[in-house]
């Protein structure tokens, strides 16, 4: 692993368990690194913060989006499995990657998110033109609630952050397959046109 990837590792580690406040020198102390190389590689700690967070976004991101890699437009109805598809993969990743996933949600709840925008970095960007367009696509088709595409965002990532939440705490409830389907069907209660 090389020393940008052990700052990374060791920033996740840290601001998951003692949040943004924790000191950069936890931070250089679990990496093994000195506070000059830190510094290096990001020139303040929020600069370490938001690109930890492009990347268990990104990471998060392209989960989903995986699943309209070979999406054809004619088949619509394929259009609600993919979707299903991505939301079980979407909660499956934040259960596989728990220290992400916490990560993400201690910035969205943080004064920092205001300072992130989507159009910051250009593979989240590509993602968000991608869904811009599947969520066009899919209200003309009355797949999707008539809703700005951020909106359908920030509603599926409200609604998978607290089904994972919930089936970490309550993971007897991951091979219940009556109870995924309810939460399949208040996901796309939510969004589903």
């Amino acid at each position: 692993m090389g020393t940008e990837e052990k700052i990374l590792e060791s920033g996740l580690k840290i601001f998951v368990a003692k949040g943004f406040s924790a000191a950069t020198g936890e931070i250089t102390r679990e990496a093994g690194v000195s506070t000059g190389i830190l510094f290096h590689y990001y020139a303040t700690k929020n600069d370490l913060i938001i690109t930890l967070y492009e990347k268990c976004l990104l990471e998060n991101f392209q989960v989903w989006f995986q699943t309209f890699v070979d999406f054809n437009e004619d088949d619509l109805t394929r259009f609600k499995e993919a979707v299903k598809i991505g939301w079980q993969s979407s909660v499956k990743w934040g259960l596989e990657n728990w220290h992400k996933f916490q990560f993400i949600r201690l910035f969205d709840s943080s004064l920092l998110a205001d300072q992130f925008k989507f159009d910051q970095n250009n593979k989240i960007q590509e993602l968000y033109v991608t869904f811009n367009k599947i969520n066009a696509f899919a209200i003309e088709h009355h797949f999707l609630k008539d809703v700005p595409a951020a909106f359908n965002i920030e509603i599926s990532r409200a609604v998978i952050a607290t089904t994972t939440e919930f089936l970490y705490h309550h993971p007897e409830y991951c091979q219940d397959r009556n109870f995924m389907e309810r939460m399949w069907i208040i996901y796309w209660t939510a969004v589903g046109g």
